[in-house]
């Protein structure tokens, strides 16, 4: 995709899921722990994609629930502040 703005995990960090949980680590020692919606966004991040194609994946796990992308943009923001995504533009 062009020109569109794409959420990726930053590769410095390793992740383990647990009870719902995913349980993020760095080489320094950092520490992360996710829940909720940020713990599927962070699963479906094993490739880069734009907002969008993380609410498609997201109702592919689980297609009887209704995403709502408003949630999904503000998960992504709050793994980004946290330091664990970044977005990148392709070219």
């Amino acid at each position: 995709m062009i020109g569109v703005v794409q959420w990726q995990r930053r590769v410095e960090w390793v992740h383990r899921e647990l009870s719902g949980r995913a349980m993020l680590a760095r080489s320094d020692g950092e520490r992360r722990t996710l829940g909720g919606l940020a713990t599927a966004v962070w699963v479906v991040l094993d490739e880069p994609g734009s907002t969008a194609e993380v609410v498609v994946r997201l109702q592919e796990l689980g297609p009887e629930q209704q995403i709502d992308e408003a949630a999904v943009l503000e998960a992504l923001e709050m793994l980004a502040d946290a330091d664990v995504i970044t977005t990148i533009t392709p070219d």
